[in-house]
């Protein structure tokens, strides 16, 4: 049987990944383009600070899998200028950030998974969020309550 175990130290240092990317988040609900761009790249460096030896066989595979796309929908945030492109790379980057944790969990976290339907041209999009309440990164203020909460992850 394969050990799913994940050490306490990764999950603290992908819930850390997480909590900075709430600053992220943020940008994008004041529709900054500018702010999510250094936003990017402090989520950038909290991922730098993931210890990828600490998570073995299968589960580091799935964790270099994850790490690739969380760059570079990160670096697409930060080399670009066009909020509604950053908002893309963010639903891609929301994706991937949610397989992460629903794989290797969290520490003391509640997190709201929520949805949209409107983002991404009508085919949805997907965030996480610290609160209940739909704060919806997409639209910012244009639909600010836009969405629904579809789950919940302890």
């Amino acid at each position: 049987k394969m050990d799913m175990s994940v050490d306490e130290n990764f999950k603290q240092q992908l819930t850390n990944v997480y909590q900075v990317h709430l600053d992220l988040q943020k940008a994008f609900l004041a529709t900054d383009a500018t702010a999510a761009k250094k936003q990017a790249g402090s989520v950038k460096s909290a991922l730098d600070k993931v210890d990828m030896s600490l998570v073995k066989g299968e589960m580091h595979n799935q964790w270099m899998n994850s790490l690739k796309t969380l760059k570079t929908t990160l670096g697409n945030i930060e080399s670009g200028s066009d909020i509604e492109k950053q908002r893309l790379a963010f639903a891609d980057f929301s994706d991937a950030l949610y397989s992460a944790i629903k794989m290797f969990g969290t520490t003391g976290e509640t997190i709201y998974y929520q949805y949209c339907p409107m983002a991404r041209d009508n085919k949805g999009a997907y965030w996480l969020s610290a609160v209940e309440e739909i704060k919806n990164p997409y639209f910012g203020d244009a639909m600010l309550t836009c969405g629904e909460n579809k789950a919940v992850i302890k």
